[in-house]
């Protein structure tokens, strides 16, 4: 059976060993039947590459939207592991290209997260220097408060340890002082109150207790005595104190009368000497 093969001007089929086309007379020359057949299966060959691209880029879609739903239903953890597995089956080099824009993308984000944490911390510690600055320098606590505030901003910044560490020092010092004055004055209210004899007399009436119970025990009413006023005298150069303590309370026939008690008090001791009692 003869070889056949299309014209390549008319397409009709004519043996491959013709030299004019009998239906078009196209003169035909030597291999021009395998000239014919190779474009032919290039043809082929092109047509089923379109094909097979075709249904790669079908599938592709199929896979994406494959993987949205089990995003969805399943959550992105198991979509990205997916996703992974394809792309490290089919296309190792993508997956490399993503994981290196993913990392710069990630180091990108770090940086700028921590820029940004920066400036807001020299902003704050620009604010709190301002705050410093107005703070008097006799103010130890409000000090030690806002560099401490610094030092937590600014771990490294010795200036503010510093700081931190001269102030408790000062606020220490300033305490004991305080502490010392104190006990000076103390001293001195101690000193004059005994002076003035003050420290032998009651706190809640003002009365001298050995006084009062002298006169309490020569009352036939003991229980009707009611103190009125006691007055002492300041320390005299002998250390002693003159009392004199006004009172009221009943006599034999009922009635209320005042009396008057007069007594030398020892500065030490507080020891009473009655020498007049009314």
């Amino acid at each position: 059976m003869a070889n056949l093969e299309r014209c390549p001007t008319c397409a009709n089929e004519t043996s491959a060993r013709a030299t004019v086309c009998p239906k078009c007379g196209e003169p035909l020359s030597d291999g021009w039947a395998e000239q014919v057949a190779r474009d032919r299966q290039s043809e082929k060959d092109q047509l089923a590459l379109e094909i097979k691209l075709h249904k790669k880029a079908h599938r592709r879609q199929w896979l994406w939207f494959a993987g949205i739903l089990v995003v969805v239903f399943f959550g992105p953890g198991i979509g990205n592991s997916l996703y992974r597995e394809y792309l490290e089956a089919f296309y190792p080099s993508r997956l490399e290209e993503i994981t290196r824009e993913r990392e710069q993308k990630r180091l990108a984000e770090v940086e700028e997260i921590t820029r940004e944490r920066e400036q807001k911390r020299l902003a704050e510690v620009q604010v709190l220097m301002d705050e410093v600055a107005k703070i008097p320098a006799s103010d130890f606590v409000g000090n030690i408060s806002a560099y401490k505030k610094l030092v937590e901003l600014s771990p490294g910044d010795e200036r503010f340890t510093k700081k931190v560490s001269y102030y408790e020092t000062k606020r220490d010092a300033a305490a004991v002082e305080l502490k010392r004055l104190k006990a000076e004055e103390e001293g001195r209210e101690a000193a004059n109150k005994k002076r003035k004899g003050f420290h032998c007399l009651s706190a809640w009436d003002g009365s001298h207790r050995g006084v009062e119970n002298y006169i309490k025990d020569r009352l036939k009413d003991p229980d009707s005595f009611e103190h009125i006023e006691t007055r002492i005298t300041p320390v005299s150069p002998e250390g002693t104190h003159s009392l004199s303590m006004k009172y009221r309370a009943k006599n034999g026939f009922g009635g209320y009368t005042v009396g008057v008690a007069v007594a030398v008090v020892a500065n030490e001791g507080c020891h009473a000497t009655i020498l007049s009692a009314e």
